[in-house]
């Protein structure tokens, strides 16, 4: 489980199934699970500075990881910490595009595609992209959007991005689990 608070951006290697980035942690070890943009992988290796991860093909087709060239890097959140995001699980549900940004004195607006889902996206709800906790601050039918201050422009990969590019998105864990109960409800009721 993570936060969604984005420790540090780094560049990514990947090499078929293989990927490692920037290690900048003094506290992980192999076997420990660490969020790249998002997506929950375990560490193998580590080499000099850098940390190891296998990604399966599943993982690697639905996610970005293979055009993503700066990713952002969370460790597991512990039980005693602060959860100063929202509960992230790692489980990446696919990727959006991203269709562009304005500033606005000292925030961004970020405009994404609306996500493939049944899990509804609504307005000052969450949603994970590229792994960092947001709030989404307009929607529409066809998109969303999001406000972030120059903190998270500067100190995740969303300065990065580019119009166009894929964005891995996890819906918010509570919605997931709230519409699972709806629809339980309803196949039962007959609805």
């Amino acid at each position: 489980m993570f936060t969604g608070i984005v420790e540090y951006k780094t560049n990514l290697n990947i090499k078929g199934e293989e990927l490692n980035v920037e290690n900048k942690f003094d506290d992980v070890k192999v076997g420990d699970s660490i969020a790249i943009n998002g997506i929950c992988l375990t560490m193998k290796k580590m080499e000099g500075n850098k940390m190891f991860f296998d990604a399966g093909y599943k993982t690697i087709n639905n996610t970005n990881l293979k055009s993503s060239r700066i990713v952002n890097i969370e460790r597991a959140m512990r039980l005693s910490d602060r959860i100063g995001g929202h509960i992230v699980t790692g489980h990446v549900d696919g990727t959006i595009r991203y269709l562009g940004y304005t500033r606005d004195k000292n925030s961004y607006k970020l405009s994404f595609q609306m996500p493939n889902t049944d899990i509804p996206t609504i307005k000052n709800g969450s949603i994970t992209l590229n792994g960092i906790s947001l709030t989404i601050a307009e929607v529409s039918l066809d998109s969303f959007s999001i406000q972030i201050i120059d903190h998270t422009w500067k100190n995740t990969n969303l300065s990065d991005i580019k119009n166009g590019d894929l964005v891995n998105y996890e819906v918010d864990m509570f919605l997931r689990y709230m519409g699972g109960v709806a629809n339980v409800f309803r196949n039962k009721r007959g609805f």
